[in-house]
């Protein structure tokens, strides 16, 4: 289960209208982009998208106005082709930001473990 992580900057580069948008469609753009069959299946409802929004408190340096950070685990049919799967990740996001908006995506794959449980 990818963890997604996105950050706006502070200014007035894209609208709420557009990040909302963007936002919306990352579960789908992600699961598409690092489902890996047969152990790393996805589907959208597989991603957890944690908007950070524009008041982290930490600076960043040469920042872009939208930045996106992907945990994921490290199935190795994931990580035959992950550049191809982190542009494609960047190509599908471009299409819902306004032109000249700038965009950084890291997908970071590493041994991970997920659960859940419902408190009664």
């Amino acid at each position: 289960m990818p963890v997604v992580m996105v950050k706006r900057a502070n200014d007035d580069k894209v609208d709420n209208v557009d990040y909302a948008t963007m936002l919306s469609k990352l579960p789908g753009i992600v699961a598409n982009a690092l489902n890996a069959p047969p152990d790393g299946f996805l589907d959208e409802a597989d991603i957890s998208v944690l908007d950070v929004g524009s008041s982290v408190p930490f600076y960043e340096v040469n920042r872009h106005a939208i930045s996106i950070v992907v945990f994921a685990h490290d199935f190795p049919e994931r990580m035959l082709n992950l550049d191809n799967r982190c542009s494609q990740i960047i190509e599908r996001c471009k299409e819902y930001l306004p032109s000249g908006t700038t965009l950084s995506v890291w997908v970071l794959c590493m041994p991970t473990s997920w659960g859940e449980a419902v408190v009664a």
